[in-house]
């Protein structure tokens, strides 16, 4: 029986490393405030002007491609600029709170002309269903997913 308690031990100690670890890499590779104004599109490379409607990539290595609008993150994702496999998070703006970043898989989109985003994908991030739905309502916009977005524009060209 006494030669269990140093394997228990260890396996403590080595789950609390790969925690830590984990914090500690999801600090450096968390998204970064856009410099609006300053930042270029990863694809379009216009300058990042709106708060609305800013996305970033970032890969496993913490690499960060920030991009103007969901038509060029879609773009460069489809153009195969960095491998699916690299991607640790794709994040939105919140149109609401240009401060705060959603996953673009659990954000809910709203595709309407009256948004006019910078190249004309019209495409807004949401947190909830509810906020886009309103958003939606006041715009006669459309919702979608992210993978709704990324199948929809599988076939423009810019």
């Amino acid at each position: 029986m006494r030669k269990a308690a140093p394997v228990a031990g260890i396996k403590t100690i080595s789950s609390v490393a790969f925690i830590s670890a984990l914090f500690f890499s999801s600090c450096a590779t968390g998204p970064e405030k856009f410099n609006y104004g300053k930042d270029v599109c990863a694809d379009c490379s216009m300058t990042i002007m709106d708060p609305k409607f800013g996305a970033e990539i970032i890969t496993n290595k913490g690499k960060v491609f920030k991009f103007d609008d969901a038509h060029c993150i879609v773009n460069f994702i489809k153009a195969g600029k960095v491998r699916k496999q690299d991607i640790k998070q794709t994040l939105f703006v919140d149109y609401n709170n240009s401060e705060k970043f959603l996953s673009a898989e659990s954000s809910s989109f709203v595709i309407s002309a009256q948004l006019k985003s910078p190249m004309n994908s019209n495409a807004a991030a949401f947190p909830t269903k509810e906020d886009a739905e309103q958003v939606a309502q006041k715009t006669g916009g459309e919702l979608r997913s992210w993978s709704d977005l990324l199948a929809a524009t599988a076939n423009h060209h810019h």
